[in-house]
């Protein structure tokens, strides 16, 4: 483990073992590019490309070199106010140009770029603001229901770290924050630096936050090296040739958005179109009015797409290929988009190692669809045992990874320690097997995450705080099926004795006004006398999600 030194933040982060590296390096998988030098470049090169923000609040229309010009004069204003090599600068913004600009001005700093999802409640981006030591945070005022603002005050004298608050804003009665913000037209208005910072292609360049098993978010480290390479499979694999820009609606603070958004395109020559609201009527809109396609994301977007009732039969062309990822594909969804004549395809990745398993379009149905996918290029694959030992074609196990996109630690070196084994093998926590063909299927995850639209909601961080709320007892909370976002929190409460009963809206209530953001809240709630145990008392949740999967499609289990 190494130390990562000038970091403002503080974490052990792994050492990618020898032979590993060098095998990256010398197969090209690896280059000396960092992700300033590489956006730089790229920006640089298509200059004349158009920028597109769809809102009705901020809408932006430009071209690359009007946002790289913008960026690299932001970048010499942090500069200016104390911002170094390796220091955290966070932002907690919606998919606005503003944040185009303070992704690309962090990099091109030599900072470290920490993007909030905009829907995290206070509770989170507390903990990420603590947790990073954050120097800068970039905020909205407010955006739909959320007041970034309100939620700054109340929180920000625990915050040691942090010297500059910048703020975006949607109006003159917009209110600043207590103890003031700097206007983020202030900084457009600085001198623009020249190039961008040299880093070490090995340090860290993304601190990206995830829920997982437990009630904190988990810090997911990436280097340098494990961002650019992500770039390059992207051109390795092409699967297809549809060179029309992706309209994209994942929120650019997700990890898989900041790359559809504002890395890919870069790369790849193409137009930036990104919405801070997803509504289908409106992208079908904006993809049929640019001839755009519709960008990777959760299945809801698809099936959102197809259930518009402004979708026609001619909008079959800007859906026809169309790869998800993000949580699982529900069968109805695929039996239809195949009717429809859309060409589907899985993916299997994470915050962690972005795609690891996909499909060619051009490959069979039953492959595309029943299976994520076989590894990309430099990547591998293992099942195994907890020990480690290796499983048997078609036998279920945990999925272990390595490859050269693969994140350099989590901000939690216990974690770290944790996930990782001396060889370079990520433990995922996840359950698959692969099959004669090299073809990878996840059957389930140890993990205790609810999949919601493809975000990441961490079980234990709803059940701490239900907990504290009056009458509780216990709170199971799992992954319910859901239509639409495919699964969505259910919580199962146990009361105490002459605890008198509260409504799921008195929950919801309760937990937003607690910091947890409204994504996470329970969509259902159910009452209790025991839970199903195991003989050590453990509860058992699978036999809570088979009685909802049972109720969601009226059958009942052995």
């Amino acid at each position: 483990m190494t130390d990562v030194g000038k970091s403002s933040f503080s974490t052990s982060l792994r050492t990618v073992p020898a032979e590993l590296r060098n095998h990256y390096l010398e197969a090209g998988a690896w280059t000396e590019d960092t992700i300033g030098g590489f956006l730089f470049e790229s920006l640089s090169r298509h200059r004349k490309l158009e920028l597109h923000v769809w809102s009705e609040t901020h809408p932006y229309v430009g071209t690359f070199g009007e946002a790289l010009d913008a960026s690299l004069r932001v970048a010499k204003a942090l500069q200016d106010l104390g911002i170094r090599e390796g220091d955290a600068v966070a932002t907690q913004l919606p998919n606005w140009f503003e944040a185009i600009v303070a992704f690309w001005a962090t990099v091109f700093c030599g900072a470290v770029p920490v993007p909030i999802v905009h829907f995290y409640g206070a509770k989170e981006a507390q903990y990420i603001l603590q947790r990073t030591g954050a120097k800068m945070l970039v905020i909205a005022d407010q955006f739909r229901s959320a007041n970034y603002v309100e939620q700054l005050d109340g929180y920000r004298g625990t915050l040691t770290d942090l010297e500059h608050v910048v703020l975006v804003s949607g109006g003159s009665s917009a209110r600043v924050p207590e103890g003031g913000a700097i206007p983020f037209p202030e900084l457009l208005a600085s001198t623009a630096m020249e190039r961008p910072v040299d880093r070490d292609p090995d340090s860290p360049a993304l601190i990206a936050y995830t829920s997982g098993t437990t009630s904190a978010p988990k810090g997911v480290v990436h280097a340098h090296r494990s961002l650019v390479p992500d770039v390059d499979l992207g051109r390795r694999w092409r699967w297809y040739e549809d060179e029309r820009p992706g309209l994209v609606a994942t929120p650019i603070s997700h990890a898989s958005g900041l790359i559809s958004a504002l890395i890919k395109p870069a790369y790849f020559g193409r137009d930036i179109h990104m919405m801070d609201i997803f509504q289908a009527d409106k992208a079908l809109d904006i993809m049929r009015r640019k001839n755009l396609q519709l960008q990777t994301g959760p299945p809801y977007f698809l099936t959102s797409i197809l259930d518009s009732p402004t979708f026609e039969p001619d909008d079959i062309e800007l859906v026809r290929y169309q790869v998800v990822g993000g949580s699982p594909i529900p069968d109805a969804t695929v039996e239809r988009a195949a009717l429809l004549g859309v060409c589907l395809s899985r993916a299997y990745g994470s915050t962690e190692m972005f795609t690891l398993t996909t499909s060619g379009f051009d490959e069979p149905a039953d492959r595309r669809i029943q299976t994520d996918g076989h590894p990309l290029e430099f990547c591998e694959i293992r099942i195994c045992e907890p020990n480690g030992e290796a499983m048997a074609l078609g036998t279920p196990g945990e999925i272990w990874a390595r490859s050269p996109h693969l994140f350099i630690g989590y901000m939690d070196a216990e974690l770290t320690e944790r996930f990782f084994t001396e060889d370079g093998w990520y433990k995922t926590g996840d359950v698959g097997f692969l099959d004669e063909q090299g073809y990878l299927k996840v059957t389930d995850r140890v993990q205790d995450i609810i999949i919601r639209g493809g975000e990441n909601i961490s079980a234990a961080e709803v059940e701490d705080l239900v907990m504290r709320y009056r009458g509780v007892a216990e709170v199971a909370v799992v992954a319910a099926p859901d239509e639409l976002f495919v699964e969505r929190p259910f919580a199962f409460v146990r009361l105490y004795p002459d605890a008198d009963e509260f409504t799921l809206e008195e929950l919801r209530e309760y937990l937003i006004d607690a910091g947890l953001g409204r994504q996470k809240c329970p969509e259902g709630l159910q009452f209790v006398s025991d839970f199903p145990r195991t003989p050590s008392t453990k509860v058992q949740k699978f036999k809570l999600r088979q009685e909802l999967r049972e109720r969601a499609t009226g059958t009942r289990g052995p």
